[in-house]
């Protein structure tokens, strides 16, 4: 999950400088006011109140920009990722070069299982820039584990190694690396329970190999990898 309140901190940098390709809301007295108990019930954490309140509201202005962002942003943050992703769509296809927004949309359609979608839209996303660094962590290592799946282990090794940089060696970003460095074509949620220690045991060799520089932990662990496993596939390729 991603905390709204990032994404909205995020989400007044990304469209600052990019106007919406839909008219603006006009001044009306009832959607001004709908608008306002979306954004309060938002702020004080009613989420389901707010998600309401924003639907009321675009019904008046389908244009609002700000407001279907904030929905989607809710109802993926409550888990309900397939009205999240329609959503962004709308917002995708108003304007396709908010990379935060696109970011959104590739990871709704990861939970969906739409794992082509996701790896397109990811990739996108990132090359067009994301303004929130939560956003940007969670969609590269959405990315990562989808380049993996699809057999694309150097570039998902290459944006690994990002994590590598900042020293973020969380179990996920570990078993991706592990998954990679042994050439395993699965999601980290796919792996099997008799090959989780060998594939960490792998990630950590492959996270002190990206850092770009050859440590003695790093060594230790690509020894201890083939010691203990010398006759798994690509152990020795490692």
């Amino acid at each position: 999950m991603i905390a709204v309140w990032v994404i909205a901190a995020a989400f007044a940098g990304s469209t600052a400088a990019v106007p919406s390709p839909w008219p603006k809301a006009g001044p009306s007295a009832t959607f001004d006011a709908i608008a306002k108990k979306a954004e309060a019930a938002r702020q004080a954490g009613r989420y389901d109140e707010a998600i309401q309140h924003y639907r009321e509201a675009l019904k008046l202005k389908p244009g609002w920009f700000e407001g279907r962002f904030f929905l989607g942003t809710l109802l993926h943050d409550n888990d309900r990722f397939e009205e999240a992703r329609d959503e962004f769509r709308r917002l995708v296809q108003a304007d396709p070069k908010v990379g935060l927004v696109l970011a959104l949309k590739g990871l709704c359609e990861f939970q969906l299982k739409n794992y082509d979608r996701a790896l397109k839209e990811l990739q996108a996303a990132r090359d067009l820039g994301i303004s929130s660094p939560d956003v940007m962590a969670v969609a590269s290592y959405h990315l990562a584990i989808l380049l993996n799946r699809f057999e694309q282990y150097e570039l998902a090794f290459e944006v690994l190694r990002d994590f590598a940089g900042q020293n973020k060696d969380t179990q996920g970003v570990i078993e991706a690396f592990g998954l990679s460095i042994l050439r395993m074509p699965l999601l980290p949620s796919e792996i099997p329970a008799d090959r989780r220690e060998m594939i960490l045991m792998a990630g950590r060799a492959g996270f002190h190999q990206a850092k770009g520089r050859a440590t003695p932990a790093g060594r230790l662990a690509f020894e201890e990898l083939v010691s203990r496993y010398p006759n798994a596939p690509n152990v020795h390729y490692a």
